[in-house]
C-alpha cells in the first residue's frame, strides 16, 4: 500500500490506498472493470479533472484516516475549494497507480 502526500494551496496533506480507497474511487468512477483504468488518461479535459479530485480526496480522506486525525475536506466538491492549481492534484497519480498495482499483483 503506497503512502505519501500531497500539497493542495500550500498545505500538505497525508494520502493513503487502501482497499477501501481504492474501491471508493472505482465505485465513485463508476469503474466496472481493469480496462477502463487505461482510459482515463484520454478522457476529455472535464472529465479528467473530476476524476483527478474524486482520487485525491479518497487518498486524503484515507490518509486523515490512518493517522486517527479527521480529514478536513467533506467531500470531493469540497476539496476543489481548496485547489489553486490542477498540477497540486495531478501528484496524486503515481501513488494511485502504484497502489492499485501493488493491491491487484501477486
Amino acid at each position: 500500500m503506497k503512502q505519501g502526500e500531497i500539497k493542495i494551496a500550500g498545505v500538505a496533506h497525508p494520502v493513503r490506498f487502501n482497499m477501501l480507497a481504492i474501491e471508493s474511487a472505482f465505485m465513485a468512477l463508476e469503474i466496472q472493470d481493469f480496462s477502463q483504468l487505461e482510459k482515463l488518461n484520454n478522457k476529455a479535459i472535464g472529465k479528467s479533472m473530476a476524476t483527478t479530485r474524486i482520487v485525491a480526496f479518497e487518498g486524503i480522506k484515507s490518509g486523515y484516516k490512518h493517522l486517527d486525525v479527521p480529514c478536513p475536506y467533506k467531500s470531493a466538491d469540497h476539496l476543489a475549494e481548496s485547489v489553486t492549481n490542477f498540477n497540486e492534484l495531478t501528484a496524486i497519480w503515481p501513488l494511485f497507480t502504484e497502489s492499485v498495482q501493488a493491491f491487484f499483483g501477486e
